[in-house]
């Protein structure tokens, strides 16, 4: 978990698990075993605690409060209670910030998009009053490559499942959905690919 802060906003980044259970090849955590996922209680108390323990932030002047689920370990494993936390979160502190920000940055699982779902039409209310960003990182546009970083996710699900499961959110919700990619130096026929999957 980390804190970060400028003069009108404040971004507080957490996990909801300790260590993870996908072993993806690139993270400096792949050899370590899954031990739990996270209550409700606790999320909700990691975010008090950071919010809790900086005496030399001028509170005042926060305007925005971005919370962040993501940094390492996927919220995907642990998303219900993800939610209910962020819901009981914005209980304590709705009436301190003029913007409340919640993102959750994750991989895949395939109930996402229908727990995603359900999450908003059981709180469509109080999902006004707050920006929720949702994020799912595919990591590489072939499934051939992809398999190499995160392999157990990769076995499970193909990038073609994971779009179409997506495309039924964009639906739902009445929206485009936004691709940020990185090309990296690769062949060009790569980076053709990436494209193709992106147009």
């Amino acid at each position: 978990s980390f804190l970060d802060y400028n003069d009108n906003s404040i971004n507080i980044c957490s996990s909801s698990q300790i260590w993870c259970v996908e072993s993806c090849s690139f993270c400096a955590t792949w050899d370590k075993k899954f031990i739990k996922n996270l209550t409700v209680e606790q999320l909700v108390n990691e975010f008090l605690d950071w919010l809790n323990c900086f005496d030399n932030i001028n509170w005042n002047k926060i305007e925005t409060a971005y919370i962040i689920m993501e940094w390492m370990w996927e919220a995907s494993y642990n998303i219900k209670n993800v939610f209910n936390a962020l819901l009981k979160l914005y209980h304590y502190i709705k009436d301190k910030y003029k913007k409340i920000v919640f993102r959750i940055s994750t991989t895949w699982n395939i109930k996402l998009v229908e727990d995603y779902i359900n999450f908003i039409e059981k709180n469509k209310e109080i999902l006004k009053n707050i920006e929720f960003q949702f994020q799912i990182s595919l990591h590489n546009p072939i499934n051939e490559e992809r398999i190499k970083l995160i392999p157990k996710l990769s076995i499970k699900y193909k990038i073609e499942e994971i779009l179409e499961n997506f495309y039924k959110l964009s639906d739902y919700l009445n929206t485009k959905l936004k691709c940020n990619y990185l090309l990296l130096n690769y062949p060009e026929w790569w980076n053709n690919y990436s494209q193709k999957h992106l147009d």
